[in-house]
């Protein structure tokens, strides 16, 4: 279930849309910054209305709380690192998955994820932020497998969240609980894993 967006009430005359993306543009890139460079604390209303040069009620109007602001920087963080499907289901997996390999090489962005999954167990604003970044990182490959099952490459029997659990769950785990440094082969191992076994009590996939 996809959270409820920021409103974002652009101002009457000429030209207010692209002012209005401006401005939301400004205040995410400044967004990203502190929530990168200094962590989750710095990410408030003053300090990013201070650091975009946009007014704080201007801030507080787009995104009434701090999560909103988190929900869209984190949200838009995960849109920009997806592949794009050819359609050949090994090489999308390996191409999606690949993409997220470099999003978590960078230290600070994979301390915000582990963050984020930590806080979202007792934080219900930040629950609904982690549902929504993690929604938005398993899009491309739920479409992916969702194809491959209609063009009778996997089983109709195939469980898409399990097996998104079986392609993501292995890359998360070495890297933001192992603090291992993921490689493209890493990335082929486990793809090829899911490949070559059962898969959700189907048959093997040759």
């Amino acid at each position: 279930m996809s959270p409820k967006e920021p409103e974002v009430r652009p101002e009457a005359g000429v030209g207010t849309d692209a002012r209005v993306e401006r401005t939301r543009g400004a205040v995410l890139a400044a967004a990203r910054r502190l929530l990168l460079d200094e962590g989750w604390d710095a990410v408030t209303h003053l300090r990013v209305a201070a650091a975009s040069g946009v007014g704080r009620a201007t801030v507080y109007r787009h995104w009434p709380t701090c999560a909103d602001l988190l929900h869209d920087v984190l949200r838009r963080e995960a849109e920009m690192s997806h592949s794009l499907p050819s359609g050949r289901l090994r090489e999308d997996l390996v191409a999606e998955l690949d993409a997220l390999r470099r999003q978590l090489g960078a230290p600070a962005l994979a301390g915000v994820l582990a963050v984020l999954m930590e806080r979202s167990l007792y934080d219900r604003e930040l629950a609904r932020v982690k549902r929504s970044v993690v929604a938005e990182v398993s899009r491309v490959l739920r479409q992916s497998l969702r194809r491959a099952v209609d063009d009778g490459e996997l089983p109709d029997s195939l469980d898409v969240d399990l097996a998104i659990g079986r392609l993501l769950g292995p890359l998360l785990y070495r890297r933001l609980a192992s603090g291992e440094t993921l490689t493209p082969a890493v990335v082929a191992a486990v793809v090829d894993s899911f490949l070559s076994g059962p898969v959700a009590g189907g048959p093997t996939v040759e």
